[in-house]
């Protein structure tokens, strides 16, 4: 897969959650292009999209995700509208996004390629718009519009302003939107079983994940949510011991983690990395019922 990460005005490659997020993505195998945009201070929607097409390391097309903020978003519409009548992106996610120059004297030139919306439509599979309902530089009515122009789904995030550092200084990074890309990207398979400790379950189902991994077991990275053991007594998680010793005599690296108070971003953010979740049983009703939202938010952008 491939990304390409567009910043807003007076920004750069450097600017809030870009770099963070560039990082995250090349973990999961993206090639990403990330450019600083020439003039930021007065965005210009012909020259910024030129400069997308000519320095692009890569082919925008069938694989490509393209990621704006603010006027970084507000560009995909042109730069697509730019791109030769054949090509057709996977995903367009606009962070903070509008179609107008919002009555702002550094906007001015930013709107300056005609965009045809129904051609536009053709050019991208899934449209997708994030917004926060009390951003201080862009009202709501701007995406609500603009998802009805692409046929997007708006996403509406509550009290996070701009999505940036000055909303918040956690905006170094953006874990949220991070699930949103990989949500439909990821190979998901969901493995129910009553016993993992069947005489050959284990085997068969490791060996089947690392096919489709596509890595040797000494380089698959597994999540051991052991939270189902708080729900019993301490010494009454022998399961817990029994299921590792049986994932690490396999030789994949098995992090325990405890998702108990947890929030959705923590978990998003530090299972990342891993490339499986093994939800380890217990009393699973209530384990389940207490716990199901996040993991099954990770579950969605696992890779």
């Amino acid at each position: 897969m491939k990304a390409v990460l567009l910043h807003g005005t007076d920004g750069s490659s450097e600017s809030n959650w870009i770099p963070w997020l560039k990082q995250q993505l090349e973990k999961h195998d993206f090639e990403v292009y990330a450019p600083s945009l020439p003039n930021s201070a007065f965005p210009n929607g012909e020259e910024w999209s030129d400069f997308i097409i000519q320095n692009a390391p890569f082919k925008l097309d069938a694989d490509t995700v393209i990621i704006g903020h603010s006027a970084g978003a507000a560009l995909i519409p042109m730069l697509l509208q730019k791109l030769p009548t054949e090509t057709k992106i996977k995903r367009a996610i606009l962070v903070s996004g509008f179609y107008t120059n919002l009555d702002w004297e550094k906007l001015k030139d930013l709107q300056n390629v005609p965009v045809n919306y129904d051609e536009i439509k053709q050019k991208c599979n899934d449209f997708v718009l994030v917004h926060s309902d009390n951003d201080p530089y862009v009202p709501m009515e701007e995406p609500q519009e603009l998802a009805k122009k692409l046929n997007g789904k708006l996403t509406v995030i509550k009290g996070q302003g701009h999505f940036n550092l000055g909303s918040s200084p956690k905006y170094k990074e953006f874990p949220k939107l991070l699930s949103i890309i990989l949500k439909d990207d990821a190979l998901q398979n969901l493995y129910l079983a009553s016993s993992f400790r069947g005489v050959g379950v284990a085997d068969m189902i490791m060996s089947d994940i690392e096919k489709l991994l596509g890595k040797p077991a000494s380089e698959i990275r597994l999540s051991y949510i052991t939270t189902a053991g708080n729900l019993h007594p301490a010494d009454k998680r022998e399961w817990i011991d029994d299921g590792r010793k049986i994932l690490q005599k396999r030789g994949w690296q098995v992090f325990d983690y405890d998702i108990a108070d947890k929030t959705e971003s923590e978990v998003t953010a530090e299972l990342a990395d891993k490339d499986v979740i093994f939800v380890q049983g217990g009393h699973a009703s209530i384990c389940w019922n207490r716990y199901k939202n996040v993991i099954l938010q990770r579950l969605l952008s696992a890779s």
